[in-house]
């Protein structure tokens, strides 16, 4: 017979789930990280997996959303005093010492999660999308600055840092500085 869970389990069971599968993306790829393994690891069969969620797209979009949202928590404190400093500072950490999910995930990666749940796709680019227009709204009343452009910027800063082995190490600070200081200044210069 098949063993209940209490609410209280099904939580810790789910939480435990989600950090084996970010632990597993620490030591290795989505592609070769396995169901029944992320499973084994927190001691349930691959089968009750399923009971938590619907497939090994949406655990690992889960582990991405929860890392995006962590990154933003820096976002949203600097809204909080959002001058020209701050957010250059928000960039130039955001992309020299904190992970972003392009830590975890490469592009293709994300695409085929996003392959087989499209609908997610738009639910994170419309997210992102927000994000950006509230960190514009704070900086500047100007209404000519595009979130669209600010997201793509963050996303090449992003791709970048997580792929530094293939970029000069002397100079990769200074890099970064420069892209910090070219987002910073079209939101508050354009």
């Amino acid at each position: 017979m098949p063993k209940i869970f209490s609410e209280s389990d099904r939580d810790n069971i789910r939480d435990t789930l989600l950090a084996n599968g970010r632990k597993a993306l620490e030591k290795s790829s989505y592609k070769n990280i396995s169901v029944a393994d992320i499973a084994a690891e927190t001691g349930i069969a691959k089968g009750t997996f399923y009971n938590f969620f619907t497939s090994k797209e949406a655990f690992f979009y889960e582990i991405m959303i929860n890392i995006r949202d962590e990154n933003r928590l820096a976002i949203i404190n600097t809204m909080k005093e959002p001058t020209k400093e701050n957010v250059y500072k928000l960039f130039y950490e955001r992309y020299t010492t904190a992970k972003t999910v392009y830590d975890y995930f490469s592009p293709e990666e994300m695409k085929i999660i996003f392959r087989r749940l499209p609908h997610k796709q738009n639910e994170a680019d419309e997210n992102s999308i927000q994000l950006a227009k509230q960190l514009i709204s704070v900086c500047t009343d100007r209404k000519d600055i595009n979130a669209e452009v600010v997201i793509n910027l963050m996303n090449i800063a992003a791709t970048a840092a997580a792929n530094r082995d293939f970029l000069l190490a002397d100079s990769y600070d200074e890099t970064v500085s420069v892209i910090a200081k070219s987002i910073t200044d079209y939101i508050f210069d354009k």
